[in-house]
């Protein structure tokens, strides 16, 4: 965890009152974190704008209440834990009240991500899986980086808006219009819509039509996906070394769910759906059964779709994934609803870490940080 972070962690640490600024998913997600034994802070209250019919009296056995209740001083502090689209406007209601003391911690931000990641690490040990979690406690004296390729397909659409951040595209990364075969608008880059392709079917499958293009269609000896506000928080030393160290996989740090990721995955989306792929993961690749029942109940999945790996690795993830998704759809359906109907991409975000997890053993995975552009 670098140094920033970490200043910003120890100003919690070092508060005499902590509050959380939310009581939705992720003020949960970071008071589970929080107040584990890896970070062992004591939370005062969740406070919340307007106390409503549907504003949970506790969390946990912590009071929920509104801000203005609140006993703020100069030694309390308040850890902002909301989705992003909410931040400014409780940042300018805090500041309204003086509550000008607070850590930023929403849903994408860099911080809550390395939070996470500690936590995620120290799971990881006490398992026994062995993950790694930095290129600094590998060996790269095996195999020579600069003599291989990697490419990461950075997902474009033309309705992206400009980047408020000033960020220089690495060479290392090739912008791709997802759904280019639906859109009109075409960008001044390669579309997901050349060679073997399933670019009709973005709207359902979102990002994976650019995984299922580059699958079929490229040959570097690594292959990535990314997001055009969600990169990979490496520089161009680091990418030589995840193939310096010979690594199979580099994979997101994992969102936490509470109280699992089943139970979050029916609250956000059709519940069924789940059930439906489970039963098809069952009937396709029985192997994977068991993993998908341990990931339903655990806390953590693997977000975004994002991952670099080598390009066999890739292919055979690829082999393993799409006609699973396939049969989902197939047994599925469409919904009316566009965000529900993205339901393959949702699910495949679980069916990733199902099958990492399935292959922790025999596949060398590291985890990172992505960074989030404003």
């Amino acid at each position: 965890m670098s140094e920033i972070y970490t200043d910003e962690l120890n100003r919690i640490k070092e508060a005499k009152t902590v509050y959380i600024y939310g009581a939705g998913d992720v003020s949960r997600e970071v008071y589970f974190c929080l107040s584990s034994e890896t970070y062992g802070i004591k939370v005062a209250a969740f406070l919340v704008s307007t106390i409503s019919e549907t504003t949970p009296t506790n969390i946990e056995g912590i009071p929920v209440m509104e801000y203005t209740d609140a006993r703020v001083d100069n030694s309390s502090l308040t850890v902002v834990a909301v989705l992003e689209k909410y931040r400014d406007e409780i940042c300018n209601t805090l500041d309204s009240v003086s509550m000008t003391n607070r850590v930023l911690m929403t849903f994408e931000s860099d911080l809550w991500a390395a939070t996470r990641g500690r936590l995620f690490e120290q799971h990881s040990l006490k398992k026994g899986y062995p993950y790694f979690f930095s290129l600094d406690s590998l060996n790269a004296d095996n195999v020579d980086g600069d003599k291989k390729n990697l490419k990461v397909y950075v997902i474009r659409s033309s309705k992206d808006k400009p980047l408020k951040t000033v960020f220089q595209k690495r060479e290392w990364e090739e912008e791709v219009q997802a759904g280019a075969t639906l859109d009109t608008n075409k960008c001044d880059f390669a579309g997901d819509d050349t060679g073997v392709n399933i670019s009709h079917k973005n709207r359902v499958y979102c990002e994976l039509t650019v995984m299922y293009w580059a699958w079929k269609n490229q040959k570097s000896d690594y292959v990535g996906l990314s997001h055009y506000r969600r990169r990979f928080d490496f520089n161009d030393n680091d990418i030589k070394n995840i193939m310096a160290n010979d690594l199979d996989a580099v994979l997101t740090m994992p969102v936490i769910n509470v109280p699992n990721v089943k139970f979050i995955y029916g609250k956000n989306h059709v519940l069924e759906d789940w059930d439906k792929m489970a039963k098809i993961v069952e009937e396709i690749c029985p192997g994977y059964k068991r993993d998908i029942e341990v990931v339903e109940q655990s806390n953590y999945y693997i977000p975004y779709n994002m991952l670099i790996a080598k390009k066999d690795v890739f292919d055979r993830y690829c082999e393993w994934l799409f006609p699973i998704l396939e049969r989902c759809e197939q047994v599925i359906g469409s919904y009316d609803d566009v965000y529900q109907n993205r339901y393959i991409g949702f699910l495949s975000e679980r069916l990733m870490t199902a099958y990492f997890y399935h292959h922790r053993d025999d596949l060398k995975i590291m985890f990172c940080n992505k960074h989030f552009l404003e």
